[in-house]
């Protein structure tokens, strides 16, 4: 009985690595939100690296060029000689794409291919998310996340660069983002 129970633990435990449900991955789960959530100490906000070049995908149609401006309300996209104000209601995704900007210690920004696993943080308000194209960064509030949740992300992200892949709006009116780590 001992040898069966040994030989099934060691079958589980083979079986959860090898799929990637158990120990060290490249891509983290989706990092669920707690519907009652009572957290009162403001967590710091994390710095994210943006590209210069997106994409948004439209209800009806997409655009590229470059984000000039971010809000819960509406977005400024800028390309083929002129700016156009689109409303977020509109909008169904925004993928970021090329090199992305990170800034030295020395205080120079130079460009980084992307590289290194997905994070992906499901069900944020619109809010949380601040774009600032004027230094080539964001700022993502993580308020929202689960003791769990937020504990993990830390955990699996400290000391390390991450860039804004992917913004999804979901019907519910938040946000899903794709972060992507970036090795230099």
């Amino acid at each position: 009985m001992k040898f069966f129970t040994y030989s099934l633990t060691v079958t589980i435990t083979i079986i959860l690595s090898v799929t990637g449900l158990m120990g060290n991955t490249k891509d983290t789960p989706n990092l669920e939100i707690s519907q009652s959530s009572t957290v009162t100490n403001q967590r710091p906000a994390i710095n994210l690296s943006v590209s210069d070049l997106v994409t948004v995908r439209l209800n009806k149609g997409s655009h590229t060029g470059k984000l000039i401006a971010f809000n819960a309300n509406y977005l400024t996209i800028e390309g083929n000689g002129g700016a156009e104000k689109i409303l977020i209601s509109q909008v169904k995704e925004i993928e970021f794409k090329g090199d992305v900007w990170v800034k030295n210690s020395d205080g120079t920004i130079i460009t980084f291919p992307w590289r290194g696993g997905d994070k992906i943080l499901s069900k944020l308000p619109i809010n949380a998310l601040i774009v600032d194209k004027g230094i080539k960064k964001a700022t993502l509030n993580l308020d929202s996340l689960s003791e769990g949740g937020y504990n993990r992300f830390i955990q699996d992200t400290t000391g390390k660069n991450y860039g804004i892949k992917m913004i999804t709006f979901d019907s519910s009116g938040t946000i899903t983002v794709k972060i992507k780590q970036i090795i230099k």
